[in-house]
């Protein structure tokens, strides 16, 4: 949750778009679970 919340707090789209990536694939390998979804959704949102 810390992860997407800096995320979206960060103003430039398209370097959002690149951390959003990462963090995507940040998160699938962190959370390797059912928490991923959650991050995906606020990602996709912002």
């Amino acid at each position: 949750m810390l992860t997407t919340i800096a995320v979206i707090q960060k103003p430039p789209v398209l370097l959002q778009r690149d951390t959003t990536i990462e963090q995507m694939v940040e998160s699938a390998d962190s959370a390797s679970k059912g928490g991923v979804a959650k991050p995906a959704r606020s990602l996709a949102i912002a």
